[in-house]
């Protein structure tokens, strides 16, 4: 577990899921829609789903 302080959005879009790929990933976001919207964006960009 890392806990990112409120970076995830951040640290989610620069992340290379091309050559690493955890199997699982958990998003803390506080239910903040904009935030929870453009995670979601990135996660099912790049393979995964809810």
């Amino acid at each position: 577990m890392i806990d990112t302080k409120g970076a995830e959005l951040s640290i989610l879009g620069a992340f290379d899921f091309q050559t690493y790929k955890p199997s699982i990933v958990t998003v803390e976001h506080n239910f903040v829609d904009a935030k929870r919207g453009a995670i979601f964006e990135v996660m099912t960009r790049n393979g995964y789903k809810r």
